[in-house]
């Protein structure tokens, strides 16, 4: 109800959700939020900003965070017993982001990729240790992949995991041979 009814007390939730999967380590702290943020997200779409609200604390921006959370869960070996969770959350706010009808482009800018390509590319800024060739080619694998249904899309996900791991090996024992 809160997501259709008070923006304000909706901003509030994303913002709780935020804590709650800023912290991996917690898993059942995360699991709980990560079932609420799957519970909100396919009405967060029609819900618009606050008055007044920086572009940042707009429910869009802050339901963008939570996901590139869930997404840095994913991509964390660490965390691999949060695995099945985040990846059926990423691929609801994936399905989701098909079915949003298009936006009338701004002007001749090119319409933006999906979003969870806007994330991968987001997540992979992140990652000081990858050269840019890496980062493209990690992106460029994960964009060419069908991920229409829920097991390519898990099958899509492990795949870019592994392959991130290692260029992340690799990128640490090049800097360690190095000293």
């Amino acid at each position: 109800r809160v997501v259709s009814t008070r923006p304000q007390e909706l901003l509030v939730l994303l913002r709780l959700l935020h804590h709650g999967l800023s912290s991996p380590a917690d898993p059942p702290s995360f699991r709980t939020c990560l079932a609420a943020l799957a519970e909100v997200q396919p009405r967060l779409a029609a819900q618009p900003s606050p008055a007044g609200a920086a572009a940042d604390a707009t429910p869009e921006a802050l339901h963008l965070e939570l996901l590139l959370l869930a997404l840095a869960a994913r991509l964390d070996p660490l965390h691999a017993s949060l695995h099945d969770e985040t990846t059926e959350c990423l691929h609801a706010a994936a399905l989701a982001d098909a079915a949003r009808p298009p936006s009338p482009p701004a002007s001749s800018e090119a319409a933006p990729p999906p979003l969870l390509l806007q994330l991968l590319q987001r997540r992979l800024l992140d990652e000081p240790a990858l050269g840019a060739g890496e980062k493209q080619i990690l992106y460029d694998a994960f964009a060419a992949a069908d991920s229409s249904d829920l097991p390519s899309f898990r099958r899509n996900l492990a795949r870019l995991c592994h392959d991130l791991t290692f260029f992340r090996a690799r990128a640490l024992f090049e800097h360690s041979a190095v000293f």
